[in-house]
């Protein structure tokens, strides 16, 4: 039983980590703000992303920091930056 939950909570980390992963990329290549909240219905863990560089969703986040129990768990991916300098070097390679 022990070996399927340990399946089950890696399998759960992958996808959450992915679904992160996806949010920094879009907000990379759309430029768009993104604030992705997950919340684990058995812990109470909240897993938090934010991609605003308006500021927009800053008083939202700092609320959940303030009053959530467990404190959530802010994460961030260095793949958006890869990405856009990418995406710079093909423009300037199509021109």
């Amino acid at each position: 039983m022990q070996a399927a939950s340990a399946k089950v909570r890696q399998k759960r980390n992958r996808r959450r980590k992915s679904l992160m992963k996806k949010a920094s990329e879009y907000s990379a290549m759309c430029g768009a703000d993104v604030l992705l909240v997950i919340r684990m219905w058995e812990t109470g863990k909240i897993y938090l992303f934010c991609k605003d560089k308006a500021g927009n969703f800053s008083k939202f986040v700092s609320h959940l920091k303030e009053h959530c129990y467990p404190i959530p768990i802010h994460e961030e991916f260095e793949v958006a930056a890869r990405t856009q300098s990418q995406n710079a070097e093909n423009s300037l390679q199509n021109a």
